[in-house]
């Protein structure tokens, strides 16, 4: 447990310091032109990593690397890599793909290696069969009401006892301010 929490705090302590610095480097790619098709993946789904053309310079050497507890994977044509060179196309774009192995935090950061420009996208690993349901991972999740039904009775039936107090004084009150 305290494993967890050192390197949940080694990984925050690093996005702290890394993601300013690379905002105040001269080629930050902003993230409206970082397109991830899935932010919060499960372990073993691969996800698109795509940086819009104009992030890099047509055709340069474009380095990737991963980061994050566990060591995730970059995928490109090898699987099992935890960074990868790819060119950009004509149009400045590059692609990678990345496979998650287990929860965690994961942040991919690409550096074109002619123009500086530095990408960063981050990932939110979910644990697989992470639905929240009061019957454990797999079960169906609860859609009605957590309210015993012995409650529920015990509401009904206290507000029969108020609705019948309240006749109860009407009815009386009428015959004594008749009388």
């Amino acid at each position: 447990m305290f494993k967890k929490f050192l390197a949940v705090a080694v990984l925050t302590a690093a996005a702290i310091v890394t993601v300013p610095l690379a905002a105040n480097a001269a080629g930050y790619v902003p993230a409206a032109q970082i397109i991830v098709s899935d932010s919060t993946p499960e372990p073993g789904d691969q996800v698109t990593i795509t940086f819009t053309a104009g992030s890099f310079t047509p055709g340069e050497d474009v380095t990737a690397s991963v980061s994050g507890e566990p060591t995730p994977t970059i995928a490109i044509v090898k699987t099992g890599v935890a960074s990868t060179t790819k060119a950009a196309a004509a149009d400045g774009s590059v692609v990678f793909y990345v496979t998650p192995g287990a929860p965690g935090v994961v942040t991919l950061t690409a550096v074109g290696e002619d123009s500086g420009n530095i990408g960063v996208a981050t990932l939110t690993i979910a644990p697989a069969d992470s639905g929240n349901n009061a019957n454990g991972p797999g079960g169906l999740p609860n859609t009605g009401s957590q309210i015993p039904v012995l409650a529920l009775w015990a509401g009904g039936g206290i507000l029969a006892l108020g609705v019948a107090l309240v006749l109860v004084m009407i009815i009386t009150r009428r015959r004594n301010h008749a009388a």
